[in-house]
Order: structure tokens, then sequence, then C-alpha cells
């Protein structure tokens, strides 16, 4: 009879060592399961609502691009409203009106799927505010749950959890809908997705928020913030770098794949691959991340990608896009956690930074989605022809060797302030 509960114990003993979930508080593990309810429906919408709107649209990619273009603008436009409202709206109160906002967007999605060539402004507008909200108030718990010594392990499980359900949710989304005559099968998924909405919303309120009374925006004392630490500007720089390629990456090779296939189950098959790859790279980062090897480990992926990315210009098929697919993943994953994880040791620097938290990472949104816009009109500066989509991701990964050569500089900038701040105190 006991056999069991020890098999139990022993896989849950394995699985803290693994993650190193040791290192981290109650707090954490909330806000991590949280998010696991997140992914189970946002990376449905960030696959399959593209390929809903290939379908009703004939195959037009301007469309999805138009799409997703609506989505990374009012992103930004959802975490500056919540900023601005931040005395009134604390962390975990954004969190739950994002899920509000999906919960809205599911909705149309669900009943008025049909007519998507009309609604899909409105439904990207309300997944991309619900998308600037909620992650405000997540990234804000984080930064709060997690310290110097344990944020890179954190941002490590985090993103196994988000490469777990990118695994997981993409191939059962996908089988799903193949399988199921007609247009049926991406309503169940939404039908789901709603309900999934519905328990996080209840389930928010075992989050602690980080401030318990309400306090006035500091967007004044932000941009002097900005415009005196040289650290803080190069991490708008670099975030505006990051986003460049990662936006049109995290959803361009599905839907070139899509094209070339025309099947929802090897799109799911293909994401749960990457995602695979995902988990990998994040388990790796968190293990050997260190703020010295950030710069070198970014460059070496930069390479990479440049040349797994140039392979298309010699054979472009299923599956090349697949392998681009799962080495993008992968590379991805440490590139994003590498400019994450200096962002917040960058944010949580000292009370002055901590204090405008919010105003901050407000300000770390709008270049990262402006980066995000101009990779998709990058792609729209090319040929709508495969070989110019093949053209376009390489221009975009090369992009990844000025994120490296940032990443460098802020190192060494960090450090003579640290050395400066050392003998100041010395002295």
């Amino acid at each position: 009879m006991d056999l069991p509960i020890k098999i139990a114990n022993a896989i849950k003993r394995r699985v803290y060592h693994a993650l190193n979930l040791e290192r981290m508080n109650d707090k954490f593990g909330v806000l991590a399961l949280n998010l696991f309810i997140l992914m189970a429906y946002f990376n449905l919408e960030g696959i399959f609502v593209n390929t809903l709107l290939l379908r009703v649209s004939d195959g037009d990619m301007q469309v999805v691009l138009v799409y997703r273009g609506v989505t990374f603008v009012f992103s930004a436009v959802g975490m500056w409203i919540a900023t601005l409202f931040s005395g009134k709206i604390n962390s975990v109160m954004a969190i739950r009106l994002g899920c509000v906002l999906y919960a809205a967007a599911f909705v149309i999605l669900f009943f008025g799927m049909d007519h998507m060539g009309s609604l899909m402004h409105l439904v990207g507008a309300l997944i991309g505010a619900a998308g600037g909200i909620y992650f405000l108030g997540h990234n804000m718990l984080l930064t709060y749950y997690t310290t110097p010594q344990n944020r890179a392990n954190g941002l490590a499980i985090m993103t196994i959890i988000q490469g777990t359900l990118a695994l997981l949710m993409p191939l059962i989304s996908g089988l799903m809908i193949g399988a199921v005559p007609g247009m049926l099968g991406y309503r169940i998924m939404f039908g789901a997705s709603i309900a999934a909405i519905i328990a996080q919303i209840s389930f928010a309120r075992k989050l602690s928020p980080v401030q318990s009374a309400p306090q006035k925006s500091k967007m004044r004392f932000t941009l002097r913030l900005i415009s005196g630490r040289l650290t803080l500007r190069l991490m708008l720089i670099l975030e505006f770098f990051r986003g460049l390629r990662e936006g049109v990456f995290a959803f361009f090779l599905s839907i070139v794949l899509f094209e070339i296939v025309a099947s929802e189950s090897i799109v799911g098959v293909n994401a749960f691959l990457a995602g695979a790859a995902s988990i990998a790279a994040a388990w790796l980062y968190g293990r050997i991340s260190t703020p010295t090897n950030r710069a070198v480990m970014v460059g070496i992926s930069a390479c990479a990608a440049v040349a797994f990315s140039a392979l298309l210009l010699i054979t472009l098929g299923p599956f090349t896009i697949i392998l681009l697919s799962i080495v993008n993943a992968f590379l991805n994953m440490i590139v994003a956690n590498s400019v994450i994880n200096t962002s917040f040791d960058i944010l949580a620097h000292d009370q002055d930074s901590r204090s405008a938290m919010t105003e901050l990472m407000a300000f770390r949104e709008l270049p990262m989605q402006i980066g995000r816009l101009g990779g998709i009109v990058v792609v729209g500066l090319f040929p709508a022809t495969l070989l110019g989509y093949v053209h376009a991701m390489l221009l975009l990964s090369s992009t990844l060797f000025l994120v490296a050569l940032l990443l460098f500089i802020i190192h060494r900038v960090r450090e003579n302030e640290a050395k400066r701040e050392a003998a100041a105190f010395e002295s």
C-alpha cells in the first residue's frame, strides 16, 4: 500500500533536485503553477489562431502578419495602461485582469471564428492587451519572489514550464483539430481554453501582491532614473534587438510550415519537438549561466541561428523547416533567458529602481514591442515567397550578434559601476 506513495515521493525528490526547487520559496511555487495554467491556452493561441487565419483567408500570410502586429501594439498599450493605474492595480489584480481579457478573446473565437476576417483586429487587441497586463503582473512578482542568487534558476524553472506546455498543448491541439472534421476541432480547443481561464482566475487569489498599499505612479522619477543610468538605457536597446527577431520567430516558422503541408497535426508535432528543445535549453541555461558568460552563450547562439537558417537556401521543405524550428526553440530560450536575466538584474539593482519597478517594466516593454513590430516590417519588405521568407530569417538571425555585443557591454559597465561603488564605500 505504501509503494505508490514511496514512488511518488521519490519522483518528487528527483524533480526538486533536477530543478533546484529547494532554492525557491513557496510564493514562487504558486506563481509557477499559475503560469502553467496560462501556458495551456497561450500556446494554443500563439500557433493555431495563425493557422485558422490562413484557412479563412485562403493562405494569405499578410493577414497573419497584420494580426500579430496588432497583438504586439496592444501588448505595449495594455502594459502602459496597467502602469498608469498602478496605484489601483497591483500585480495580482493585473494577472486577473489579463485573464478576463483572455477569456473575452476566446469567447469571440469560440462563437465567431467563421468571421475572423472581420473580427481579427478585435481579437488581436484583446489578446495583446491581455498579455501586456498579465505579464506586467507576472514579471513584477517574479522579480520580487526571486533574488540575484536564485533568479537564473527561477527563470529556468519558468521556461521549463513554458517549454513543457509548448511541447504538449500544440501537439494535443493539432491532433484534435486535425482529427475532427471541418472546423469543429478549433471550437473544441477554444472552449477548453475558456474553462482553463476561468479556473486560473479563481486560482490567482492564492498569489500575494508585492504592494499592499496603493502608490502613486512614478513616471517622472523613472524618466530621471533612465536618463541618469547608462545600464537602464542599454537595457532598453537590448530589449529592442531581442524583440526584433524573437517576435517573428515565435510564430513565423509554424505558418511557413503550414503553407507547405496545410496540416494542423504536423504543425502540432513540430511544436512538440520545439517544446522539447526549449525544455532542454531552459535546463541547460539554469545549470551553466553566469553573468560573465551570457554574452558568449548568445554569440554562439547567433552563429548557430545564421548557419541553420542558411540551410534553407540549400533545401526548403518540411524536414528543414522542422529542423530549424527545433534549433530555433533551443537557441531562442538561451537568448531570451540571457536578456531577461540581465534586465531583471538591472531592474532590481537598488532601492531606487525597485521602487519604480512597475514603471520600469512598462518602459522595458515599449522597445521590445517596437522591435517585434520591426521584425514584422522586415518580413513584409521581402517578397512574399518562400525564398523571400528565408532571406528575411537570415537577416533577422544576424541581429543576434548585436544582442551578444550589448550583453558584453552591459556586463563591463556593471563591473565598472561595482568597482566604483566598492571604492566609494572603502573611502
